[in-house]
């Protein structure tokens, strides 16, 4: 089993501890295990994955970090660990039931459990290792489905997207009304298996920003991510699986479907995208020259392992704060984390795709050196939007949107604004600098979704 240790939350997506897998690739077992005793005795991974599942439900945080994998747990302290299941539970609410125990037979002692919450899914995957502890465990929530919307301003319809005709993807297509050809935005999320809303435990930003386009006559497009949809295909790649895959192809195939979409202006597809979305939008627009304007919301144009790299200093941060007499056990992962940033900077090209840099194939962060936004700002000339609320601590002002002005300093069409009071979700902070901050159910700046149209705005074509 390997050991891809994510030692934050990715952008825009919560995630615990462990290994890459996040397969789901499944069988339904009949039997409903849930909810045995926690006292009672385990010795099959199976009973050890229904255990893990009743601590967590029981909210016995700390015992459930103790039956992590010492090697896991070098790279998680228990307070962050313990803070992020605080978090996850107190948006989810109160738990009612059990919906589905799935062994994943071709991954072993793997299951994905599914619980019900008065306020969406949880959905974890854990792994059993040989010494009967938690290999790894992957938490994720989704929010109740919506229905689409049609009302006296906008309405949605349900399409198909996707590069590959074998993994179609489910999207939103939302129209304004009493508006002829208009200007269409194509979203694109952050990092990790995400939704089209990109739901973030009760927060759903694209919900947000696509109903608030619509309002101010902008159409919009979102989809749910391909290994949301198929997880069982990033297991497949697993080393050899890139951005291309992840993000880039779909997208692509996301703008020739708008170029042919009658409802909509084809010569004002714009690309707007948050966090990795952001990063990639100059790839992106690179690949598309049909493309008439990208807008980065909290993305940078460095490459993600940089991002991950501030990160995981933060995190170690953090953990010394919480308990001092971290240090000596996180002397190694300090060395780790500076070994591979340093590997990273320079031509790793050579290295064998399933080799780990911070937590992540080889294979993946060559992609994120390729596709990074500084390697395509000067290989493109349409108009830029850059976003940024100065109360991101996931990608910060002084580093990620000081780059963009390093990068497109010679550009004249590019407009940056700093929002004061908002996070990484584009929504206005609760002062926590943790995914705390992320638990509290808000709604994206109105003024960010204003500025964004009227940047569209400004640069409309009129269909001939």
């Amino acid at each position: 089993m390997c050991k891809r240790f994510m030692i934050l939350i990715s952008l825009g997506m919560t995630i615990f501890v462990g290994c890459s897998s996040e397969n789901t690739n499944t069988s339904e077992n009949p039997q409903d295990p849930l909810h045995s005793e926690i006292a009672s005795p385990q010795t099959t991974p199976r009973e050890l994955a229904i255990r893990t599942v009743n601590l967590f439900i029981a909210e016995e945080y700390n015992e459930l970090y103790n039956s992590i994998e010492e090697d896991t747990q070098l790279y998680l302290g228990v307070y962050e660990f313990v803070d992020t299941c605080k978090a996850i539970t107190e948006a989810l609410g109160t738990h009612i039931e059990n919906e589905s125990f799935i062994e994943n037979f071709d991954y072993p002692n793997s299951y994905t459990i599914v619980e019900i919450y008065e306020n969406g899914r949880l959905v974890l995957d854990i792994a059993i290792s040989e010494n009967g502890n938690i290999d790894s465990i992957f938490a994720n929530v989704i929010p109740l489905t919506e229905k689409l919307i049609d009302n006296d301003i906008f309405f949605e319809q349900e399409v198909t997207v996707g590069s590959e005709e074998n993994l179609p993807l489910g999207a939103t297509l939302t129209i304004p009304k009493n508006i002829d050809y208009p200007p269409v935005v194509i979203l694109v999320q952050g990092s990790g298996s995400t939704d089209r809303n990109e739901s973030v435990f009760m927060n759903t930003p694209f919900l947000d920003i696509a109903h608030g386009l619509a309002e101010q006559g902008i159409a919009s497009i979102r989809y749910d991510k391909r290994y949301f949809v198929y997880p069982e295909e990033a297991e497949i790649l697993e080393e050899n699986l890139t951005l291309r895959e992840e993000v880039l192809d779909d997208v692509n195939s996301i703008v020739q479907l708008l170029l042919n979409e009658q409802q909509v202006n084809s010569s004002q597809i714009y690309i707007a995208g948050h966090s990795l979305g952001g990063m990639l939008a100059p790839a992106i627009a690179y690949e598309n020259p049909e493309i008439a304007g990208i807008l980065s919301l909290a993305g940078s144009p460095r490459p993600l392992y940089e991002i991950s790299y501030d990160q995981n200093q933060m995190s170690m941060e953090y953990m010394l704060a919480n308990d001092p007499e971290m240090y000596d056990t996180l002397a190694d992962v300090f060395t780790w984390v500076e070994n591979d940033i340093e590997i990273l900077r320079g031509n790793f090209d050579g290295m064998a795709n399933d080799s780990v840099l911070l937590g992540i194939y080889a294979g993946y962060q060559k992609s994120a050196k390729q596709y990074a936004g500084e390697n395509f700002v000067h290989l493109i000339d349409i108009p830029m939007f850059i976003a940024q609320g100065d109360a991101d601590f996931q990608v910060s002002v002084d580093k990620d949107f000081v780059a963009w002005q390093n990068v497109l300093e010679n550009k004249e069409n590019v407009t940056y604004k700093i929002y004061e009071g908002l996070n990484h979700l584009l929504m206005p902070t609760t002062g926590l600098m943790s995914i705390e901050d992320y638990t509290v159910k808000n709604n994206v700046s109105p003024e960010l979704i204003s500025d964004m149209a009227n940047f569209i705005h400004s640069h409309k074509q009129i269909v001939e």
